[in-house]
């Protein structure tokens, strides 16, 4: 995986926009697929909330963590059935 100046450069204005467009897109190391993101996103924030769901009238979503999610990726409306 690249590393995070790569990933996530650093962007305090305008003015950055030069330094941080010399890097293309094809050498930031971005997932190729949602499910890559969902994946990777889940290795470096596991305890995040991933998905949040409406599921009732009640003010609190419910919510599924990052491991959690990419467990149900192939099939995310099975949280909100089975909650």
């Amino acid at each position: 995986m690249p590393s995070n100046d790569v990933l996530w450069p650093t962007f305090r204005g305008p003015a950055d926009l030069t330094e941080i467009e010399r890097v293309p897109l094809e050498e930031r190391g971005l997932p190729a697929t949602t499910y890559e993101l969902r994946t990777r996103a889940a290795c470096l924030w596991p305890d995040r909330p991933a998905v949040s769901v409406l599921a009732d009238p009640t003010p609190t979503p419910r919510r599924l963590g990052g491991g959690g999610f990419t467990a149900l990726a192939k099939a995310p409306g099975s949280y909100v059935h089975a909650s």
